[in-house]
């Protein structure tokens, strides 16, 4: 076969020894994997393109004339060489395309779930305020789950809020309506007990000392708090003389129950309800959950007495 020919089987990446039938096999798949209208994006590669359809196109038509004008000729094997492979189809490029475009979804996604867990989220609740026994309780609703809880002691809780004992408001009374409770030394000068309506005031009878004994000195007023200065805080008040009539209702129950008067930075003065005297938290602890009171009573803790 004439050597002319081998550069154009080489074009073809064929053998030599091809038939009519192959050649055309050949020359069909290089055209379809060159053509322009796969690079309609890169003008770069439309025109390499054009140039390698014009070589494919004479390739073919020099080895189909070479076979038409001598049928018989049986040339020898002409080595193939590495030809460059295509580029990818139309379809593919279809695929990456719509892998593309689910990734970029996925991802906005995600971004809207979180910019919503930021600025919605927390803002999605509807609040109100709720009475249970002599208490209002802030509430809440969030608006998405529905789910509804009340604030207590800084803390939301789910609902529904526990039955509570009612605390009887009665008469507001004045600090000297009552007399102070007998066998109780006051737990320190700021403590409020009731004390009785004024009248004449009479001199004690002084004890005799016999001679040559001296008279012991009398424990001061904070004696009781600073061995005992731990108690159950059950709410506080504004007003004094509230605050004392539900000490009184509280010690009927059978809680050692009084109060304490406390100057609050943030708050000014407050009368505290207090219940008990303990010397260590602990010991309060465990007479709170003894007699139920955080049950009964839910917002109280344990507080300490300054003396």
């Amino acid at each position: 076969m004439n050597k002319e020919l081998e550069p154009y089987y080489r074009i073809l990446r064929i053998k030599s020894t091809a038939s009519a039938a192959e050649v055309q096999q050949a020359y069909e798949y290089l055209a379809e994997a060159w053509n322009v209208d796969r690079f309609p994006d890169n003008p770069g590669w439309r025109k390499r393109a054009e140039a390698k359809l014009e070589e494919i196109g004479d390739a073919y038509k020099k080895i189909l004339d070479a076979l038409n004008r001598d049928p018989g000729e049986q040339p020898g094997d002409t080595p193939l060489e590495a030809y460059e492979p295509p580029r990818p189809s139309s379809e593919e490029k279809q695929k990456r395309f719509a892998f593309s475009r689910r990734v970029k979804a996925a991802l906005i996604t995600v971004a809207v779930l979180i910019l919503f867990g930021i600025f919605v989220w927390p803002t999605a609740y509807d609040h109100d305020s709720m009475k249970s026994g002599n208490r209002s309780y802030s509430i809440r609703i969030n608006r998405i789950t529905g789910e509804t809880s009340y604030l207590d002691s800084g803390q939301w809780h789910p609902m529904p809020i526990p039955q509570t004992r009612k605390i009887p408001a009665g008469k507001p009374l004045t600090e000297k309506a009552g007399p102070p409770v007998p066998g109780k030394a006051p737990l320190s000068p700021s403590v409020e007990t009731a004390a009785a309506p004024k009248a004449e005031k009479t001199e004690p009878a002084k004890p005799v000392v016999p001679p040559g004994e001296t008279k012991k000195a009398s424990p001061p007023a904070s004696a009781k708090t600073v061995e005992k200065p731990y108690a159950v805080q059950i709410t506080a008040l504004r007003d004094g003389g509230k605050a004392r009539t539900i000490s009184n209702q509280l010690r009927k129950d059978g809680l050692d129950a009084h109060v304490a008067k406390a100057d609050v930075k943030s708050q000014g003065v407050l009368y505290r309800i207090l219940v008990g005297h303990f010397a260590t938290r602990e010991e309060a602890l465990r007479y709170m959950r003894d007699k139920k009171i955080k049950d009964d009573y839910p917002g109280s803790f344990i507080q300490k007495i300054a003396p």
